[in-house]
């Protein structure tokens, strides 16, 4: 198994777009694209929820004056020769509107952004490895990087909603506090999450422990993915990956496919399905909304989920199990996993087990608390996100505390799936097997040498 990644170095700082003769005409033709892409899908979004309007109507006129704002955007490249000062000046001119300032800021917020992407995108060397480190860094900016860009270098623990994005696009990321040299090459070592000068593998660190029945599981969410490695037990379908890739374009007949050839590809697999997460989504949007699920969000949001459980049950499988959204306390639980059972058993005719994601504070503390659920699964980078307690905790404190978690949840016979960017270290992983966890879910990279672990064969 490859333990180590070579890039390129390269710190971008501010962006600075010179307009020129030579590339005027093909960023205008970008920034077109942009914004007939924002058109075809800002309906559609709406249905969704992540268009701040009241009505369709109101949805409808927004889209139209989209030509409005890319005539703006043409004028002022013509007069200006700064790509960020033409976007600014006709952002002015668009807010100006008052049928549009509310909705129309939050739609802009993300066109900028797509903007100042695509074209850093579009300008960069897409031949080179590199591993880049960015003064500002967005969403849009981590959703459009090329497949030639192998990992980003950050000063400290990014941000939940980059460790999502950069899942998503299957790019590493790496936390260092050494000045590095733009330009040099280094190596990552996947293994041990460390930056190295020189093309050094090292030797596994390991404490024998008996051969036992451990568990591996695999990441997806597109059907480009649906590539599986032979040693996985189950698969994960992280559902709100799928959405974030396409831009919030996600419509049933794609859904629909993936989960068919899903299914016909991996018959005998357990398929785990966790439900679209609205945070990473709210970020993506710019709706600055809690996320924790309750029932006026089911409400509200009950199209997106609609839309992905008639694709989950479009086609049958035998072992399919649905992890809920995290939610806001117990009480909340009660009802979301109520509203979801019935919509499941009156429409489809099913029963499936369904899963409490442990993500949030109130979950982790209060689990006593939560009743009748299946299973659970839980994702340590968002669970020590949400919970301060755990975040200012060392390595040896966390892994008592989940340890804790996991012992009460094997008494109650509720088996525990457990994920997260810690895994990826394998000493981490080692020790979580010594504490008897027994289920993990895995990047492709290190399935692998795991499995060999969990045989005992390194």
């Amino acid at each position: 198994m490859k333990q180590l990644i070579e890039g390129k170095y390269f710190y971008q700082g501010d962006f600075i777009f010179e307009i020129t003769e030579s590339n005027k005409i093909s960023i205008l033709n970008e920034i077109k694209k942009i914004i007939e892409i924002e058109k075809e899908h800002l309906i559609e979004n709406y249905r969704q929820g992540f268009i701040q309007v009241y009505t369709e109507t109101q949805a409808i006129k927004l889209n139209s004056e989209l030509d409005y704002l890319y005539r703006l955007i043409f004028n002022e490249i013509f007069n200006l020769v700064n790509l960020k000062d033409a976007l600014r000046s006709a952002k002015k001119h668009f807010l100006k509107k008052d049928d549009i300032i509310y909705s129309g800021r939050n739609v802009f917020k993300k066109l900028y952004n797509e903007i100042i992407s695509r074209v850093y995108v579009m300008l960069m060397d897409k031949k080179t490895a590199y591993f880049l480190k960015f003064k500002h860094l967005t969403l849009n900016i981590i959703f459009n990087l090329p497949d030639n860009v192998k990992a980003l270098v950050f000063d400290k623990n990014p941000p939940l909603e980059f460790k999502e994005a950069l899942k998503a696009k299957n790019i590493f990321f790496i936390v260092t506090p050494k000045k590095l040299i733009t330009n040099k090459i280094y190596y990552i070592n996947i293994f041990n999450q460390e930056i190295i000068e020189e093309a050094v593998v090292s030797s596994f660190e390991y404490k024998m422990h008996k051969k036992n029945n451990l568990i591996l599981g695999q990441n997806i969410c597109l059907a480009g993915e649906n590539q599986i490695a032979k040693e996985v037990d189950f698969i994960l379908v992280e559902s709100d990956r799928a959405y974030l890739l396409s831009k919030g374009m996600i419509s049933y007949k794609a859904r629909s496919q993936f989960y068919k050839e899903l299914y016909q590809k991996n018959p005998n697999r357990k398929i785990i399905i966790s439900l679209p997460k609205l945070d990473v989504l709210f970020k993506y949007h710019y709706i600055d909304n809690d996320y924790l699920f309750d029932e006026v969000l089911l409400s509200k949001y009950f199209y997106l989920y609609e839309l992905e459980l008639k694709s989950i049950f479009s086609h049958y499988h035998e072992n399919i199990m649905i992890c809920l959204p995290p939610v806001v306390d117990d009480t909340e639980f009660k009802y979301i996993k109520l509203q979801i059972h019935t919509y499941i058993t009156s429409m489809f005719k099913r029963k499936v087990k369904l899963g409490l994601s442990l993500e949030t504070e109130t979950s982790f503390e209060y689990i006593e608390y939560y009743k009748k659920y299946d299973f659970v699964l839980m994702n340590i980078d968002r669970l020590t996100d949400e919970t301060e307690i755990l975040e200012n905790m060392n390595e040896a404190e966390l892994i008592k505390e989940i340890s804790h978690i996991n012992q009460r949840l094997k008494i109650k016979f509720k088996p525990l799936y457990i994920m997260g960017y810690p895994i990826y270290n394998f000493n981490f992983y080692q020790k979580l097997v010594r504490k008897g966890f027994k289920n993990f879910i895995v990047p492709r990279t290190h399935i692998e040498e795991y499995y060999r672990f969990n045989q005992n064969e390194i």
